[in-house]
């Protein structure tokens, strides 16, 4: 794979600003051959986050050797270390904290064996995946998914770092899920939309896309969908002269019937009757 110019993501968590770069071996550790693998002791001036996935992870700092499974590693700047996997599936990020959110860095105090450890959720497997997936393309759409699931990422870690006083909040935590969620079903409403594609976009999994959405809406995916469908056929039928029935195969494609049975149960009456009541109300 060609090697990619490491630009940093900038992202902000509750004021805690942070710079995340890609590191030099990823996306996912899989050599063919572990004993060719290289233990190259080195340092970093970043911090560097180990997601292990799957399989081990053999990490030394300074005299000590470490081995790793089914967990988030994180090694502190200017560690003297050297780490290789022991089989396939671990993922390499490397942070750092901007001078103004220094002194609300959550993981400053370290243990005493010098790197902070806890157990991989899957939730952050799953982002982590995905993320593997996505950095391998060279595409502008991939940049923005790669852009969107490092974010993903690093809520998660931080939601599981920070005191519960200072943690990121639910509605904070979850406003990329928002944002991503509604921009593309705004985008893509008029066609025929499934939850998984939704799901599949976003990168989170149907159940978490419907939580998010009962949540936020107090409605379901597919009354989400059909409320912003009306919303836009009422607009046509008051504002052009289209023919009702291609108003509803325009917004309603497999099911036009069902926009006169949803018309009438919101509206009382019926599309036709709707429009020329709006357009006597318009005279007077």
């Amino acid at each position: 794979m060609k090697n990619k110019k490491n630009t940093p993501h900038f992202l902000d968590f509750g004021g805690i600003k942070i710079k995340v770069y890609l590191a030099s071996n990823t996306p996912i550790i899989q050599p063919s051959d572990i004993s060719t693998v290289p233990r190259r002791i080195h340092t970093h001036f970043t911090y560097e986050i180990f997601f292990i996935t799957e399989g081990k992870l053999d990490v030394s700092i300074g005299e000590d050797a470490f081995v790793f499974e089914n967990c988030v590693l994180i090694l502190p700047p200017h560690v003297k270390h050297c780490s290789s996997p022991a089989s396939g599936g671990c993922f390499c990020l490397l942070f750092s904290f901007d001078e103004a959110s220094a002194a609300a860095d959550p993981i400053r105090a370290l243990p005493e064996n010098g790197f902070l450890q806890f157990p991989i959720t899957e939730e952050i497997s799953f982002y982590i995946r995905t993320l593997a997936a996505k950095s391998r393309l060279d595409t502008k759409a991939a940049q923005r998914d790669t852009e969107h699931l490092t974010a993903l990422v690093f809520n998660a870690v931080f939601s599981a770092l920070l005191p519960e006083n200072k943690a990121v909040s639910p509605s904070a935590e979850s406003q990329a899920h928002i944002s991503a969620i509604e921009d593309y079903i705004n985008a893509n409403y008029r066609r025929k939309l499934t939850l998984s594609d939704v799901a599949g976009h976003v990168h989170l999994s149907t159940k978490q896309v419907c939580r998010i959405i009962e949540k936020e809406y107090g409605i379901g995916f597919s009354d989400l969908v059909a409320k912003k469908r009306m919303a836009s056929a009422e607009a046509m039928l008051v504002s052009t002269d289209l023919k009702v029935s291609q108003i509803a195969s325009e917004f309603f494609p497999d099911t036009p019937t069902y926009f006169y049975t949803l018309f009438k149960k919101k509206h009382g009456t019926s599309p036709l009757n709707y429009r020329r009541a709006h357009a006597l109300s318009q005279r007077t």
